[in-house]
């Protein structure tokens, strides 16, 4: 078929005759062969780009055919553990532990419900006046934790409701997106169908981290709370020994503090 092609190029590409009577055009061999070449090449390029949709073509095939011919999927679907994720309801019997619970189901109205069920601080302005310095100062630190742990208390409450409030939505998307990855369905089997899921794990499993460090950011503030009740009460401790002017108080309140391990005991000012 090239062969024709070309040849009926060449014919096409011989001397015309002028119109309306007017001489003959001069035909020129170097243009004719230059054109002849030009016209190689435009063949030739034009079965390139034939070769390269076939081969395309031929890879899409086998793609499509490779996920079509996958069997027994079925096996590798995952059993959904049966742990349960909402909170029972209290008896909620003196009306201040009902907003709790709904609170961890929902991650909503978390200070109405941490102040609903905790007992509240009396304002200690009024006694201030009374105390000394150092009185004055140890009840301001003994109220900056209660506040600071009622703060994070309450955005504990809120992150572990919100996972909770989401959890039965997202293990129902789960389900659907691995009924969609076993099926043997050739609509969802095609690059673009892999490819969609795919990107739907990904988004999936970032989700979840997003939420998993959401809550190991709560879990660390609770903690950083409670080193700061151990250094306040160590920090106490301390300051009464030394205000006692006592050597013998001072030690016996260190070994209290450490257990007795006089190695940790000795790094302590006082403790020789």
């Amino acid at each position: 078929m090239t062969k024709k092609l070309l040849a009926v190029l060449v014919m096409i590409s011989l001397p015309l005759y002028a119109i309306l009577g007017i001489g003959d055009i001069v035909d020129s061999p170097i243009a004719d062969m230059n054109a002849m070449v030009q016209i190689g090449h435009m063949i030739d390029e034009y079965g390139q780009l034939l070769l390269t949709y076939q081969t395309t073509v031929n890879t899409y095939n086998q793609i499509q055919n490779a996920a079509r011919q996958i069997t027994g999927k079925g096996a590798w679907e995952f059993v959904r553990s049966a742990i349960p994720t909402a909170i029972p309801p209290t008896p909620n019997s003196m009306g201040s532990s009902g907003s709790w619970s709904d609170t961890l189901n929902t991650g909503l109205r978390n200070i109405q419900a941490w102040d609903q069920a905790t007992m509240q601080m009396s304002s200690p302005s009024g006694l201030m006046s009374s105390l000394g310095s150092y009185e004055q100062g140890r009840l301001a630190n003994y109220q900056a934790t209660l506040e600071l742990n009622d703060a994070i208390a309450k955005n504990a409450m809120s992150a572990s409701g919100s996972t909770r409030s989401v959890a039965a939505q997202r293990a129902a998307s789960l389900a659907m997106l691995q009924a969609a990855s076993l099926s043997d369905d050739p609509a969802l089997n095609t690059a673009t169908g892999i490819a969609n899921k795919t990107n739907v794990g990904v988004v999936a499993v970032a989700q979840a981290v997003h939420d998993q460090n959401a809550l190991m950011a709560s879990l660390v503030d609770q903690q950083n709370i409670a080193m700061k009740e151990r250094h306040d009460a160590m920090a106490n401790a301390i300051n009464v020994s030394v205000a006692s002017s006592s050597k013998d108080a001072t030690q016996a309140t260190i070994s209290t503090l450490w257990g007795g391990d006089s190695s940790v005991r000795s790094t302590l000012p006082g403790s020789r």
